[in-house]
């Protein structure tokens, strides 16, 4: 964490803090207050404000994805960082340049889910193994005393979305590619032999030449 230097004045009952550099976007700016006494000599409680300039780029707000990572604690800001992450994300596999103003649906769904994974993939690791958990993602509900495969099927389902949507963005949308078929070399290729009528290796038949099969 950077420290900034920062210029600070009273009026009234305000107090304006003002960093000397300005402020910059994708940047979470922390303001710790101690040791505040007003005019009366009242004492205000230590408190620490958080505030979070634009994130960007940020393909879809911080309710998209908090409603598949439901009761969850993770901080605002966490979220924010994953979901500008994944739309950077969407940006890299994408061959169109995506309009913020006019995201297409197959791009918030890969950086929603994109996110969502890694906020709860880093969720699992910061705790103990000993801990327990609940919560929801999407439709999938997971109770207090999932093991680590359930977690692990959990962060799965949502890695085979993120795989289908980044298809989707890349041009393929569901239709998904086909599978490359199975190559046999000619040396072993079996053939048939239509004078014998019985099954011959392809360089013993005097009617084909080499050739790789697909």
């Amino acid at each position: 964490m950077e420290v900034l230097k920062f210029r600070a004045r009273t009026f009234d009952n305000y107090l304006e803090i003002i960093p000397e550099e300005g402020f910059e976007d994708n940047c979470v700016y922390e303001i710790r207050l101690k040791d505040i006494k007003s005019t009366k000599g009242n004492i205000l409680e230590n408190t620490t404000l958080k505030l979070c300039t634009e994130f960007s780029p940020m393909y879809v707000d911080i309710l998209a994805v908090k409603t598949l990572i439901s009761r969850i604690d993770i901080e605002d800001e966490t979220i924010m960082y994953n979901i500008r992450e994944a739309s950077k994300f969407a940006d890299y596999v994408s061959p169109d340049i995506i309009d913020k103003n006019n995201v297409p649906y197959k791009v918030t769904q890969l950086v929603r889910y994109k996110a969502a994974y890694e906020c709860l993939l880093n969720y699992i690791i910061s705790i103990s193994s000993t801990n327990k958990l609940s919560g929801t993602v999407g439709d999938v509900v997971f109770s207090e005393s999932e093991s680590s495969k359930d977690l692990t099927d959990l962060l799965k389902t949502l890695a085979d979305l993120i795989d289908e949507w980044t298809d989707a963005v890349k041009g393929y949308e569901l239709e998904g590619r086909a599978k490359m078929k199975a190559g046999v070399k000619s040396s072993t290729y079996i053939d048939y032999n239509f004078q014998k009528g019985t099954p011959v290796p392809a360089f013993e038949n005097p009617h084909f030449g080499l050739n790789r099969g697909v």
